[in-house]
């Protein structure tokens, strides 16, 4: 991120020391002292386990995180931007979308290992559930992709189809469901979320999005559930909507509730995860600074789990047992550790500059991990983002 330039100066609403301890400031030094080191840190990385891979834009690097501790951190070859990372996908190679294509970096060495052009500047990935292929949403040429995102196979990081939808929809976002049979996006520039079956590998549904608090809903993002009943989709309108669709018929989605701000949904919603079960949703509100806790069976707002002021969070990933949201806070060099099961915060850890994006890989922990130092340490007062950060999501300017 060489031409993106930050401030250290606080804003208003910054930690105090003891805000900045009980918001998990405690709890990193624990787990830093806690970290494994000699034999047993050689034997553990031999064996797979579920790491956390955290993309810092600051120094282009992925931080490492074992649990509740920071390994280190590998130098990259790419700043991730909303990869694909469903639950936890199969594999070494962590998918994402660049400025003009998509890649995969493999998650031992930080290299990419595949690239593909789209002539998209903006392009959202979502991998099938069976790790073999490789959705592309290109926002700005209006198509999709499929790519081989098997290592295996012969043809691996190769466009096996490509469709272009109707003139002007803009694609913005793609979310697999749990079958790999159909696929949702946001049609930001037409108002509207279309149904893709990935069989047949084309729309067969578009439905509208109608406004309600804006002249537009402007639909941008969506998570399906991982019970395949439920979609999200975040909407720019008034400062942010949260749609919430029912897919009895996958084929057909229905919208049943919308929440504002005044159901209790934070401020600029950006994206969503859900809870394995799908019990419950979580709605990643960067200008609030909050996780809107969405309660799936009462279709309302069922709380909120709120982070130290200026940590901008953009983004999450949901550990593989399904008991952890981990939210990356650029704000903050920090990631957030949510408790699904009490829906709350449990603590912070460090990652490194400007943390963007995040994905949890069951892999071993990589050869050439630089463990030297660890990792600095959470920012105890928010970055200010300046203009013309590269990074359309990296925070609020303030």
């Amino acid at each position: 991120m060489d031409s993106c330039r930050y401030s250290e100066n606080t804003i208003k609403g910054g930690m105090t020391r003891r805000d900045f301890l009980a918001a998990g400031g405690a709890t990193v030094a624990g787990l830093l002292a806690a970290a494994p080191t000699g034999r047993l840190a050689r034997s553990l990385a031999r064996e797979p386990s579920d790491l956390l891979f955290v993309s810092n834009a600051g120094d282009k690097s992925l931080a490492v995180v074992q649990g509740d501790t920071p390994l280190g951190k590998l130098p990259a070859e790419a700043v991730l931007f909303f990869p694909a990372n469903g639950p936890s996908p199969p594999g070494n190679v962590i998918w994402t979308g660049l400025d003009g294509g998509v890649a995969g970096l493999d998650a031992q060495t930080g290299r990419i290992v595949a690239r593909v052009e789209t002539g998209s500047a903006q392009n959202y990935v979502q991998l099938t559930p069976d790790g073999h292929h490789l959705i592309v949403a290109a926002r700005y040429t209006d198509a999709y992709l499929r790519i081989d995102a098997d290592p295996a196979s012969p043809t691996f990081g190769q466009v096996t189809a490509r469709f272009d939808i109707y003139a002007n929809a803009g694609p913005c976002d793609v979310t697999v469901e749990r079958s790999g049979r159909y696929a949702y996006t946001p049609d930001r520039r037409s108002d509207a979320v279309s149904v893709l079956d990935l069989d047949a590998f084309r729309v067969i549904r578009t439905v509208s999005v109608e406004p309600l608090v804006g002249n537009r809903p402007d639909p941008f993002m969506a998570t399906v559930s991982p019970d395949g009943r439920w979609l999200l989709v975040e909407n720019t309108e008034g400062g942010g909507t949260e749609s919430i669709f029912a897919l009895q018929d996958p084929t057909d989605p229905r919208e049943v509730v919308r929440l504002t701000a005044e159901d209790g949904l934070g401020r600029n919603p950006l994206t969503s995860e859900f809870r394995p079960d799908g019990r419950f949703g979580y709605v990643i509100c960067r200008d609030s600074n909050e996780l809107t806790v969405i309660d799936l069976e009462a279709l309302e707002v069922a709380g909120s789990v709120r982070f130290p002021a200026g940590s901008n969070p953009v983004s999450g990933a949901v550990s593989t047992n399904g008991t952890r949201l981990y939210v990356p806070l650029p704000g903050r060099d920090a990631v957030a550790i949510v408790d699904l099961e009490a829906n709350e915060l449990a603590g912070l850890i460090p990652s490194g500059p400007v943390p963007l994006h995040a994905v949890v890989l069951r892999t071993t922990v990589p050869a050439g991990l630089d463990r030297s130092g660890l990792l600095p340490g959470v920012l105890p007062v928010a970055r200010t983002f300046p203009e013309g950060c590269p990074y359309f999501c990296c925070g609020e300017i303030v």
